[in-house]
């Protein structure tokens, strides 16, 4: 864009001095009064003097208004490349975390994965530890009451064998009383 505005620049000021070396170059039919009389002449030499001088004047004030606009083409252009560049740069960077944030929630998810399948197994093994427990408390009450059955049967053979033991004693006694009593 620079460039382009430069060479534009170039070529106004190539056509100003073409325009300018004009004026101090008559046309031919300027010449054509060859049998005018000198003031004649010279009255429109002057007239057309001060008409291309007044042309020049306008123009030089254009290229001068021209070549002030395109000072200021050029200063916001020059404003704008920086934005546009800032922006570029801002939107690199962005691209860029936007990148790590992706490479981040993608490990992140693997990890979520993992815990979810190490969540899934826990549990897994957490209901086998529950029914093998239940399967043992149903053992341990089994045993508790085989052992209070076996303790029942013994304390009962227990009294069973006193109450024996006392049967026998007593029968000796009754032996005895009836050896002496015959």
């Amino acid at each position: 864009m620079v460039l382009v505005s430069v060479d534009f620049s170039v070529r106004m000021r190539v056509v100003m001095e073409e325009r300018e070396a004009a004026i101090y170059t008559l046309p031919v039919e300027h010449f054509e009064h060859v049998g005018q009389s000198l003031p004649e002449l010279t009255t429109e030499l002057l007239s057309a003097h001060t008409t291309q001088s007044s042309e020049m004047q306008e123009k030089e004030a254009l290229l001068q208004r021209l070549e002030t606009e395109l000072g200021a083409v050029n200063q916001q252009l020059h404003v704008l490349n920086r934005e546009v560049c800032n922006a570029v740069r801002t939107i690199c960077l962005k691209e860029d975390l936007l990148a790590e944030l992706s490479q981040d929630c993608e490990q992140l998810e693997q990890e979520v994965a993992a815990l979810v399948q190490d969540k899934e197994a826990m549990k897994v093994s957490v209901r086998k530890v529950q029914r093998e427990r239940a399967v043992g408390e149903e053992v341990k009450d089994s045993y508790k009451k085989k052992m209070e059955s076996h303790r029942m049967k013994t304390h009962q053979l227990e009294q069973l064998s006193c109450t024996q033991i006392e049967l026998k004693t007593l029968r000796e006694k009754i032996d005895n009383l009836k050896e002496k009593s015959i």
